[in-house]
Parts: structure tokens; sequence; C-alpha cells
């Protein structure tokens, strides 16, 4: 199940789940029948569906309301009726965004507002966890296999261990109980040993259709963007979070990541030295992050035609592309000046380590060996179009 999968990270999840071979449902509140919910846009619940049957996949497009705990058990008693188990559960719901104000502190804040986030961004994911979680652990438990929960997020544990200034208290709040939400789950799976995983996944800069549209762009020509703001090189497509969560739902080692919350470059980094392949610029995967469109090898994307992307930084800086041993290709992408981050220069793609004071660092830190992938990020970018928050991946 993916609630939320009316558009952003939550309709490409669904689509990639059932890519890979699982009879999705995917819920939304926003339809064709019965028309837009509160956060407005064209998308419907439909379209998603219509888009898992494009990509050979199975699913169910249902309207739910999962701040209703009624319609949600009526959901999970549908499932167990109709497939008698459920193994992974994807909660992507948010949208309350709208609702921000981004520089506004608590005392000035729109209270309605607030508590409105609140109800659309942890109310909905508890009701909804608790409805399902029975059938979850029943299914592991009948099946010899291990249940899945992903609690998507914005921001890593790092990112969030401080109050986030600059995206308003109560969008701080939703994403501080997310993570909870992730870490209570664990402690009480791991405290009674039961067969399922809790994991929380952040997309990073997500170009979903709303923040495409806040820069006046598509996901073809979304690099014209650029030009006014170099920052959001380091976005990434719906596409490239959706199938790293389908490899792991697939590979069944979420173990190792149990309790934390997990970026969409290192869910594309599990699949390890000779096991990416790189896919073309046109077609569905034209949206992925160009320093690391990749995936795993014979993974939900593995019938798709391969080739090797345009691998031009951003703006201007130096580029390589040459095969590594065995015929693996490695690819980098240059180092380049940050606007808005205080000067500070980064790779293209974003790690962990803090952005370099120059470029001579930076490319220092990048290393020359084999397979070494750019380690350097973004301490800050600005001018992203209004939304400080950027991930903008929830939305029912």
């Amino acid at each position: 199940m993916v609630a939320g999968a009316t558009r952003g990270a939550g309709r490409a999840i669904a689509v990639e789940l059932a890519r890979a071979g699982l009879h999705v449902y995917a819920t939304g509140r926003s339809s064709r029948a019965s028309g837009a919910s509160e956060i407005g846009g064209p998308e419907t619940v439909e379209e998603t569906g219509d888009l898992i049957g494009a990509a050979g996949g199975s699913g169910t497009a249902l309207v739910v309301d999962h701040e209703d705990p009624a319609a949600v058990e009526g959901l999970a008693a549908a499932i167990d009726r109709d497939h008698g188990r459920l193994d992974v559960l994807v909660n992507d719901i948010f949208g309350g965004d709208r609702y921000a104000e981004w520089d506004k502190p608590l005392w000035e804040h729109d209270w309605q507002g607030g508590l409105r986030m609140l109800q659309m961004g942890v109310h909905t994911h508890l009701i909804t966890t608790r409805a399902v979680m029975p059938l979850l652990l029943r299914t592991a438990a009948d099946r010899g296999t291990r249940g899945l929960v992903v609690e998507m997020t914005d921001g890593t544990s790092q990112a969030n261990a401080e109050y986030r200034r600059n995206v308003g208290f109560y969008y701080d709040l939703v994403k501080a109980n997310v993570e909870r939400i992730v870490k209570g789950l664990d402690a009480e799976l791991k405290d009674r040993n039961l067969p399922v995983t809790a994991v929380g996944v952040t997309p990073g800069w997500l170009r979903s259709e709303k923040m495409l549209a806040n820069f006046g762009v598509t996901g073809e020509n979304w690099r014209d963007a650029l030009v006014k703001t170099p920052g959001f090189a380091i976005s990434g497509s719906p596409a490239y979070v959706a199938r790293g969560i389908a490899a792991l739902a697939a590979a069944g080692d979420a173990g190792r990541w149990a309790g934390t919350i997990v970026s969409a470059r290192q869910l594309a980094d599990a699949c390890g030295p000779g096991q990416l392949s790189l896919v073309p610029r046109s077609g569905p995967d034209a949206q992925a992050p160009r320093s690391h469109r990749a995936r795993c090898a014979g993974g939900p994307c593995g019938n798709e035609p391969q080739g090797i992307p345009s691998l031009e930084p951003a703006s201007g800086g130096a580029r390589e592309h040459s095969s590594g041993q065995n015929g693996q290709e490695r690819h980098e992408v240059g180092c380049r000046r940050i606007r808005g981050a205080g000067g500070r220069w980064s790779a293209h793609d974003a790690s962990t380590e803090p952005a370099a004071a120059s470029a001579e660092e930076c490319n220092a830190a990048r290393g020359t060996r084999e397979g070494n992938p750019p380690r350097l990020r973004v301490e800050a970018v600005q001018g992203n179009g209004g939304i400080p928050g950027t991930a903008d991946h929830h939305q029912g």
C-alpha cells in the first residue's frame, strides 16, 4: 500500500513497486469522480492507477481519507479479503506545506493552518499504520517473511537534529514527529521480536509536479531553472527515490536501516559496485539526477534500455566519464560554486561531507580513484522558488 499516491514521490513509488511485481494499493483524495482535495492540482489517484498499468504492473487505485480511521480500517479489511496479505506500507501523506508560514514564529503562525499540518502529516501516518500493522505482522509471520513500513519525510536525522530555521515551527514539528514514528515503531517491533521493519526515507529536493510548476519548468526542461537557481541542480526526480524504495523492498535487507532515516542517494549507493547501470537521457528516466542516474541492475527497472546519460555540470565545471575496471562505468561531475551557499563549492550530487571553500579543495576531496563518487554536499541553497522545505514529496 502506498498511502498518498496521487502525485509526487507517492505516485512514483506506487508505479515502481508495481513495476517490480507487487500488486499496489494506491490511495489519495483527489479523484476524477469527486474532484480535487484541498491541495488542488489536476492530478488524480485514478491517473496513478493508469500509470501503474502503463508500467506493466498490477494495482488498485482508491479514494481514501487517511484521517478517517474507519475508512482506513475498511481498506485494510478489503486488502485482507482480496489478497490475504500485505507486505509493504509506504506512508507518503502530507500536502500540509500549503499551510506553512515559513518566516513566522509559533506565536505569529496561523494556528488553524499549523494544526491542520499536524493532522495531515502526523495523524494520517498514525491512523494508517495502526490500521494495517496487524495485517503486515500476520503476513510476515504466516509466510516467514519480513514486512516493511516506509515513512517518507524531509531531511536526514542529522539535518533534523536541531530545530530547522526558516521552515516554520509546524513544518519542523511535523518532520520531527515522522522521525519519532520511525524510531518508536522500530523500538516496539524489536522489543517484541516481530517480523516488520520500519525505515524512514527522505528524497531530498524533489522535482514534483508542484515544484516544477513553482519554477515554471517541466520534467523535460527542468534544467532551464538552473539559470536563476543553480542549486536546483541537486534536485532529484520522483522516480529516483521511488526506484530506491522498490529495490529496498525487493532486497529483503531493510533491517540494516531499521529505525533510521535513509536518503535517496543512500538507497542508490546500496546497489553497490558492479550493480549499477546507467539509463538514457530520454524516456522515463530522464529526470533522474545526472550525477547518479542509476539503479540496481536486474531490479525494478531491469528491462529498460541502457545508455549513457549526459553528464555536463550545471554551471561550467569539468566533466569526466570513462570506463572503469571490468567495463564498469565510472562517472563524476565537476565542482562548481553554489550561489547562496556563502561562495562555497560543491560536487553535483550530495552525500555526507561539508562543502569545500574552494574549487581546488572540492576537486581534491572528490578524489580520483576508480569508482570514487563525489562525497560533497551543498551546505545551504537559497532561491528554491519560495519553498524552503524543498522536499515537497507527500501530496495526497
